[in-house]
């Protein structure tokens, strides 16, 4: 279960930050705990493992099922979890929600944790670019490299154009 909670908890720092700009951490934690029981009943559970199903076809049971409870913002969230293929996060994304939920009134979560937790899910999100991009950094050479092959291919194309334009321009 500690892959599926570390899965979920770039959602759950992404909505709870949202809530609290929001201003509507409350209706937020209502919302997930409302899409949280219908994530784990049964029928849904076995529509939303179940590759044959559209995502969009997934979001839309979801939010059919919590009905006009669900706030629009939720809406829109639970439809980029389903682009994601990620629905079935709903259980741990709404537990993680609840738990900085708490921390928060208690006084635990303000300002510089919010930064702090929207810095790691930066760091994570652009992981592999920036590897990509410290990788050609010490290696300045495949940046030539690759620069020279692609002058090649212009300059091949190039040449035909020029040759053509010099045809019709009577040069």
């Amino acid at each position: 279960m500690a892959e599926l909670s570390t899965l979920a908890r770039p959602y759950a720092k992404a909505a709870f930050e949202y809530a609290v700009e929001a201003k509507d951490v409350q209706g937020w934690s209502d919302n997930l705990s409302l899409a949280a029981s219908v994530a784990q009943q049964p029928a849904v559970e076995k529509l939303l493992s179940s590759p044959s199903a559209t995502a969009e076809k997934q979001a839309e049971a979801v939010q059919n099922i919590c009905g006009d409870e669900l706030a629009t913002a939720c809406q829109n969230f639970i439809s980029i979890l389903s682009e994601n293929r990620r629905l079935q996060l709903l259980p741990q994304i709404s537990q993680q929600f609840e738990i900085m939920k708490a921390n928060y009134k208690n006084g635990n979560y303000g300002y510089g944790h919010a930064k702090q937790a929207l810095y790691e899910l930066i760091i994570d999100k652009f992981a592999v670019p920036r590897q990509r991009y410290n990788h050609f950094m010490s290696h300045l050479n495949e940046i030539d490299d690759a620069l020279a092959l692609g002058a090649e291919k212009a300059k091949i194309v190039a040449n035909t154009v020029l040759k053509r334009v010099r045809e019709k321009a009577g040069y």
